[in-house]
């Protein structure tokens, strides 16, 4: 049963420095909400370092060689100064190279942009998320929420702690059985969690959108898209230099070359047609030339600057025949189909097709800028799953949707050009994708058919070719001849 005196071994442990008439309290409530999520073997010790660490980040203080009690136990001196070697090893191992992980930082600053009543909701959430992948079952005794609930409860009232010299003064300092049974706990922990990440992609995003998410379910479901994002993982090099190349040569449809104004005189060139010619020019003309013998008159100053390219014209500005703004346009059809596992994929075919459209809008985003791509999403079938589908891409997406990067549409055909639409379905491509068939007739420039481990992939020009859905890496090059259909 949880007692004072499993407090006091527990703040022994601990590496974060903090007062415990601040942190108990606060660890208590961190624990609470961290058993109560199904991490019931984390210690409380564990709990106060990560949750102090995620609260203050790189103003958190290590404890180092304090003890609050040797100076009063001097009978346990070698059971100290064993739980202080494990310590120091805990803390130069396990707890200094967290704070040098981008993503504790990063978690650090979401938690501080949260309002005061979420904050605790949002470490209690980390630190079990955290935890429950990178402590395997069994390695610590579990607790019991309801015994927690209580200690909590009556420490928190009159018996709360007033400051350190406290808990001396209750005479809960632990034994040399207590602090044996801690120094092992530091050790199975420097060993579990040397080199770990704790947190992921994923994470940061749920830490961040914790109001936003709308139940559980929703937030499991866009847990599992982000990780397989993540899992794809970025752009080759090679395939960013090539975005970066084709960046500022995008000529726009024929068809919506209307739809821009003509472009006005913008600089200034040697070369052109006379119609474009600098006015002043013509100044040049019969200047300088000669007669000869018969009473005809020479070439003149203008006949020589012609000849040598060296006569003024305007350009015409042309950027509103460019389109500097890449679009991608994705329809899924039949989406309550591709809502199961085949037994030789890792997870739904849906969520493998949400995180291969969600992963081209990113690199995209990243390689040429957020001002410079829109995504159009559009989803057919079942009414219900579909309206499922939308809300957690409005939820997994709100920022670019608030900024007019990302559009829910109901129909992308008719508002997406013909060379950005890609198609997930779990059928074969119509016969209008055949080779032979009329361009502006094709249904798509990408017909993907889905529902497998092998999506098999049409252009409608080459030969078909197939992704191995269960392979991260084909995943990566699958999204690479998206995003060069941008």
């Amino acid at each position: 049963m949880l007692s004072d005196c499993d407090v006091a071994a527990a703040f022994v442990a601990a590496v974060v420095d903090e007062p415990v008439a601040d942190a108990l309290p606060l660890a208590l409530r961190w624990a609470l909400r961290v058993w109560a999520a199904g991490c019931d073997e984390a210690p409380l010790w564990l709990i106060h370092d990560l949750g102090f660490l995620l609260l203050r980040g790189r103003g958190v203080r290590f404890a180092a060689t304090r003890d609050r009690w040797s100076k009063e136990r001097d009978d346990d001196d070698d059971a100290f100064a064993g739980l202080r070697a494990a310590r120091l090893a805990f803390e130069d191992r396990v707890v200094a190279p967290w704070l040098q992980d981008p993503a504790i930082l990063s978690a650090h600053i979401i938690v501080a942009a949260l309002p005061e009543q979420v904050q605790e909701h949002a470490i209690a959430h980390a630190i079990a998320a955290a935890l429950s992948r990178t402590l395997p079952a069994g390695t610590f005794a579990p607790g019991n929420v309801g015994r927690l609930r209580t200690l909590q409860q009556r420490l928190s009232g009159e018996e709360r702690f007033v400051d350190d010299d406290d808990l001396v003064r209750r005479s809960l300092v632990p034994g040399a059985e207590a602090l044996q049974a801690v120094g092992v706990g530091l050790d199975t922990a420097t060993m579990l969690l040397a080199g770990q990440r704790l947190l992921f992609d994923e994470d940061l995003w749920e830490l961040a959108h914790l109001e936003d998410v709308p139940s559980e379910a929703a937030r499991l479901a866009l847990r599992t898209v982000h990780r397989t994002v993540s899992l794809i993982g970025p752009p080759s090099p090679s395939t960013l230099a090539r975005l970066a190349r084709r960046s500022r040569d995008l000529p726009v449809d024929d068809d919506d070359t209307a739809a821009f104004p003509a472009g006005g005189f913008d600089a200034m060139s040697t070369q052109g047609t006379f119609e474009n010619l600098v006015r002043s020019e013509v100044a040049y003309v019969g200047e300088g030339s000669s007669v000869d013998d018969e009473g005809k008159p020479g070439p003149d100053l203008f006949d020589l600057r012609f000849v040598e390219s060296g006569l003024l014209y305007y350009t015409r500005d042309e950027s509103p025949l460019l389109e500097q703004r890449r679009a991608l346009a994705f329809v899924i059809v039949d989406v309550e189909r591709l809502r199961f596992k085949p037994a030789s994929l890792p997870t739904q075919t849906l969520v493998l097709v949400l995180a291969c459209c969600l992963r081209a809008h990113h690199d995209l985003s990243q390689a040429l800028g957020p001002l410079a791509v829109h995504t159009s999403f559009a989803l057919s079938g079942d009414a219900v799953v579909v309206e499922e589908e939308r809300g957690l891409l409005a939820t997994s997406l709100m920022a670019d949707i608030a900024h007019r990067r990302v559009a829910l549409v109901d129909d992308v055909a008719l508002s997406q050009a013909l060379r950005s639409r890609v198609v997930f379905s779990p059928l074969s491509a119509p016969g209008a994708m055949k080779r032979g068939a009329v361009a502006a007739d094709r249904p798509a420039r990408l017909w993907v058919r889905v529902g497998g481990r092998r999506w098999i992939v049409d252009d409608g020009i080459e030969a078909t070719s197939d992704v191995d859905a269960a392979d991260p890496l084909a995943l990566r090059v699958f999204v690479d001849r998206l995003l060069l259909l941008s």
